[in-house]
């Protein structure tokens, strides 16, 4: 079974070596930026790689708020779900405004990322299935179609 590949853009040394402990024992392959810019480029130069982005709101050059909005230009759908150290509610609003999906609190727990990751696998399976079925309804529906004629 091939991993499950997230960005994870963060730039405190300490939250990156737990949440890729953490991540690697759910089966998941983190690629790990320190800014918001490198966030862009590694999701520019791998578009489609990445199922979901954990996004740092502050972060040295270009921080979480104006990489999302870089990010939503390019890719309207992938999950971004903000990391945020003070549970501001200006700050969550800021990033539910820029195109952040959710929130999650430091400190991260396992749990806390078992859930995350399990909401958005099931999501894009789920985007998956309705898409075939909406190939087959069309598909039945032509058939239907060419049999009236």
């Amino acid at each position: 079974k091939k991993m499950a590949e997230v960005l994870i853009a963060e730039d405190d040394a300490f939250v990156q070596n737990v949440m890729k402990m953490m991540l690697g024992t759910l089966g998941v392959k983190p690629t790990i930026v320190a800014n918001g810019n490198l966030a862009v480029s590694t999701y520019e130069a791998n578009k489609g790689k990445y199922k979901l982005i954990f996004m740092d709101f502050f972060m040295p050059e270009c921080d979480g708020f104006e990489a999302t909005s870089k990010i939503r230009a390019i890719d309207a759908n992938v999950p971004i779900v903000g990391l945020s150290g003070d549970g501001d509610e200006a700050s969550v609003g800021k990033a539910l405004g820029v195109g952040m999906q959710e929130v999650i609190q430091k400190p991260l727990t396992k749990p806390k990322l078992q859930d995350i990751l399990g909401k958005y696998q099931k999501k894009s399976l789920l985007q998956q299935l309705m898409q075939v079925a909406g190939y087959l309804l069309a598909f039945l529906f032509e058939q239907t179609q060419k049999k009236k004629k």
